[in-house]
């Protein structure tokens, strides 16, 4: 029985060795707490949460800890439901299900159903949150839209953006042309839809605003490009990386990447800051 939310990561030389391990493991327990529901219970308690007045599934089939239902006219794909080890706040692990629901709506949640048909954790898997961005640099690449990773994964769970600006758990990027540290009026770009899409315009000066706008964008995604990707090689919480929240997995939180764009303080260069644990480091990214 898989226990959710663990994993364990390691990373290979060309040769087969071992260069590092990422994990996230749980305790085995002498004893596990029981569910008390079906497999059944487990979808009717998803559905009545999020899909109010879908009729009940049937049946489709039963595969060892696995049992798949019916999709009808809601769901993209059949649910399925999986019993589950989960590891609980206080330290004791019980007996749950996962639900796996893909409706046609395109949102894929992934659903965490307890004792007593009580939602545990649920993660939506589709991600909104895209960017137009330069994946490498304007000499050799052109502008294309790419999209966040969504939440629900180990090296950001909440994804990258936490409400309709270049704001998130692991970054705060924003204009600095005033070179005072925080962010200018009006100095990050709004997106009621979270698509951040500015179109950089070479023949026009930096500081239009559509230019601006692509800057902060550009800076904000690369930085949790980075972030992203050092977590999988063990840059993690414990390990004193950037978040503001750490959810429980050790350092110090509070302290997302400072990312500025266009900042006043000096041309033709950038610099970064990384102060303790537990306080922001600073990137200045000055105009050339």
């Amino acid at each position: 029985m898989d226990v959710y939310g663990t994993y364990v990561r390691a990373a290979l030389t060309a040769r087969g060795e071992l260069v590092n391990v990422v994990e996230n493991v749980a305790a085995a327990p002498a004893v596990l707490a029981p569910t008390n529901i079906t497999a059944r219970d487990a979808l009717n308690a998803v559905l009545a949460e999020y899909y109010a007045g879908t009729p009940e599934l049937p049946e489709l089939e039963a595969s060892g800890l696995t049992v798949t239902f019916t999709r009808g006219t809601r769901f993209h794909e059949d649910p399925r439901v999986t019993r589950v080890i989960v590891p609980m706040a206080n330290g004791v692990m019980q007996i749950g299900h996962l639900v796996i629901t893909w409706d046609r709506e395109n949102m894929l949640r992934h659903t965490v159903v307890g004792r007593g048909g009580r939602i545990l954790v649920e993660e939506l898997r589709t991600n909104t949150d895209t960017y137009k961005i330069f994946a490498n640099h304007p000499g050799v690449s052109t502008q294309t839209v790419v999209s966040g990773p969504g939440a629900g994964n180990a090296q950001s769970p909440v994804g990258w953006v936490s409400n309709n600006t270049t704001t998130g758990n692991n970054v705060d990027a924003y204009l600095d042309r005033n070179n005072s540290n925080s962010a200018d009026t009006n100095g990050r770009p709004i997106s009621s839809t979270q698509q951040f899409e500015f179109t950089v315009d070479l023949t026009a000066a930096p500081t239009t605003t559509v230019n601006q706008m692509a800057a902060v964008t550009n800076l904000f995604y690369l930085n949790n490009v980075i972030h992203d990707k050092l977590y999988r090689h063990g840059f993690t919480e414990a390990a004193g990386n950037f978040q503001m929240n750490n959810f429980g997995k050790g350092g110090a939180g509070n302290d997302p990447v400072k990312a500025e764009a266009q900042d006043g303080g000096g041309t033709n260069n950038a610099n970064f800051a990384t102060p303790t644990d537990g306080s922001s480091p600073r990137m200045q990214m000055y105009l050339w």
